[in-house]
């Protein structure tokens, strides 16, 4: 399930110059910080590495490496039982 976009391409650039603004008023810039964090679809790999060669993929994997997570189930002492 993918989450809404809850602001507006449109006026984001805005809306952040502004909260800079807000921040730089109050002398607290440094308070204010920005992630992004993006989700690639299911079906992203297989497009990506169909649209790029191999090489292109190697220059795209030196500006944004891969990072991956694995989940487990177990507990919180490593071995699975509670």
């Amino acid at each position: 399930m993918t989450e809404p976009n809850l602001i507006p391409e449109s006026t984001a650039e805005e809306i952040i110059g502004e909260l800079q603004a807000l921040f730089a008023r109050h002398n607290a810039g440094t308070a204010l910080s920005a992630k992004a964090v993006f989700k690639p679809t299911k079906e992203f790999h297989t497009a990506r590495h169909t649209l790029y060669s191999a090489e292109e993929n190697m220059e795209i994997d030196k500006v944004v490496p891969v990072a991956a997570s694995v989940k487990t189930k177990l507990g919180s002492s490593g071995t699975g039982e509670e």
